[in-house]
């Protein structure tokens, strides 16, 4: 379920004059600054940058693999590719420093990606962000997870789909890891040989699963629940959430926006406690959740 990966070898641990490696590259470009001289270029799908202190190694670890990043790599197969990438460097990553890890897998759905976007409410401590009708992300500083249309993403980039997943729909999930990898995944050190290991491998799925688990699921039911109506309040917020609930969830943050665009409160945190309620009218909505919210479920913890 690897996807990219960002390699750092520090020079002190390369044993050889790292600029060596730009022979094996292609669509060089050389800079000299303030900072030193630097040599980037390609190797198949990976950027690579030689600097006087050390290389930089970033790209998709599926990509380089299988050609894209819509099959699923296995831990034996993330082995053989970082060896087949290290004989092609001539340098061993199993002990560089990883910086970055996305994690992620294409799903088979139902029905088009961009119907599920509406069913993915808040996620606390995260900042959800619908980019475009086919992305959906939930971000913070040092953590992303992005959805999207694969098949979209894939015919735009040129991407060849393998037979198995054409005429489908594909959902991807991404969790991406960006900043202080240690900290945030509880290790002394994280390198291509820790990427390897079963348990480390094992604790990145489970939070992957565990992070889409944490996003509230918006219901859909447009039944009233007589039996939680007992005054004009309680009716008019369940009118009100049947309203709300085939809306898109962004009307709902473009609404909060324009307020405080015209700063409509003197408290910051009424905007939040105005967003959170509108929130819980949906969310309130039914007992029962979505068919499709029920499928993803299923989906992504069955992976």
């Amino acid at each position: 379920m690897y996807d990219t990966i960002h390699f750092w070898v520090h020079r002190a641990d390369i044993g050889f004059d790292p600029f060596l490696i730009k022979s094996f590259l292609l669509n060089i470009t050389e800079k000299t600054t303030i900072r030193g001289y630097s040599v980037s270029g390609n190797l198949d799908n990976f950027l690579i940058k030689i600097t006087e202190g050390g290389i930089s190694i970033k790209g998709s670890i599926s990509k380089f693999y299988f050609g894209n990043n819509i099959q699923t790599l296995s831990l034996q197969q993330t082995k053989e590719a970082i060896q087949m990438l290290s004989d092609k460097l001539q340098l061993s990553l199993f002990q560089a420093k990883v910086t970055r890890i996305d994690i992620g897998a294409v799903l088979i759905t139902k029905h088009a990606p961009a119907t599920y976007f509406k069913y993915l409410g808040n996620k606390p401590r995260f900042e959800r962000l619908l980019k475009t009708n086919n992305s959906l992300c939930y971000q913070t500083k040092k953590k992303i997870l992005a959805f999207y249309d694969k098949f979209l993403e894939a015919k735009k980039s040129g991407m060849k789909i393998p037979d198995e997943f054409k005429k489908k729909n594909l959902l991807r999930y991404e969790l991406r890891f960006s900043e202080r990898l240690s900290s945030q995944l509880n290790e002394k050190a994280i390198t291509g040989e820790t990427l390897c290991k079963q348990a480390f491998y094992s604790k990145l799925v489970q939070l992957w699963k565990n992070e889409y688990a944490s996003i509230d699921k918006i219901n859909s039911s447009q039944q009233l629940n007589y039996e939680e109506i007992s005054t004009p309040k309680d009716a008019k917020e369940a009118f009100m959430s049947i309203l709300l609930v085939n809306e898109d969830i962004s009307r709902i943050e473009n609404y909060v926006n324009e307020l405080k665009s015209n700063s409509t409160f003197a408290y910051p945190r009424d905007y939040t406690r105005l967003n959170k309620d509108l929130m819980n009218l949906i969310s309130n909505s039914s007992n029962k959740q979505n068919k499709q919210i029920i499928e993803l479920n299923e989906i992504i913890m069955k992976t």
